[in-house]
């Protein structure tokens, strides 16, 4: 069962405000489409531009099989996979950000 809650009015008015200054930074691109490759994840965005991202950025992408890429949502903040527990943001992919839930690797 999911229950969901309605924010408050002072939350509401806040979600507009933060819609309204992304609308106005050419943050309102969502993902019309995605395809794979061998190697890559290609979202096609809403504004016509096309983004190739490695498949290596996002591991449980790079490790599933074919078939579970492909069952993915979109929505109007990015693209969802349920069986894979993956969900990447356009506004993330935009700015060049692979998979934030795991640690990285430095160099000493």
């Amino acid at each position: 069962m999911v229950l969901m809650l309605a924010p408050c009015a002072s939350l509401r008015k806040q979600l507009s405000k933060t819609q309204q200054l992304l609308k106005g930074h050419g943050m309102s691109t969502s993902a019309k489409s995605v395809r794979f490759d061998d190697n890559s994840m290609w979202v096609e965005l809403s504004d016509g531009r096309t983004l190739g991202i490695p498949l290596a950025w996002f591991p449980r992408l790079m490790h599933a099989d074919p078939e579970h890429r492909q069952k993915c949502e979109l929505s109007v903040n990015g693209i969802h996979w349920d069986e894979l527990d993956e969900d990447i943001s356009v506004a993330g992919l935009l700015a060049g950000r692979g998979d934030s839930t795991r640690a990285t690797k430095t160099a000493a």
